[in-house]
Parts: C-alpha cells; sequence; structure tokens
C-alpha cells in the first residue's frame, strides 16, 4: 500500500524522492520506505517535515492508501 498523499505532496512541490530525502535529512531508501509504506517515520522526521514545508496536518500525508 502507497502512501498516495505523500507522493502527490512531493510531486506538487516538483520534488525527486532524492530531494525530498535531503530536506528530511534522511537516505533516499529510506525516504522510498516510507513514501511506499514498507517503512514508517519516526516522529522525528514527521515534525522535520511539518518545519522544513510549513505543513501542520502532516499525519494525512502519511497515512496509506489503497492502490
Amino acid at each position: 500500500m502507497d502512501r498516495l498523499n505523500l507522493k502527490f505532496f512531493r510531486m506538487q512541490q516538483h520534488l525527486t524522492q532524492q530531494e525530498m530525502a535531503d530536506k528530511l535529512k534522511i537516505s533516499k531508501s529510506h525516504y522510498v520506505s516510507i513514501e511506499n509504506g514498507t517503512g514508517n517515520p519516526s516522529v522525528q522526521i514527521l515534525e522535520r517535515f511539518g518545519q522544513v514545508f510549513d505543513y501542520d496536518d502532516v499525519w494525512t500525508l502519511f497515512k496509506k492508501g489503497a492502490n
């Protein structure tokens, strides 16, 4: 199951997976696993995401959606 909201947000920002990972200060492979739904973000990553993108509703982006 993908995290479609997260992928959509990333694409709206015109960012590659590598650029998103760099902004979150994590490896690309870790970011890809989060976006694909095979890995989970830590609380620190969620907080960093909210700070970097000035986004309050981070939990909705990291919810898993049906394919």
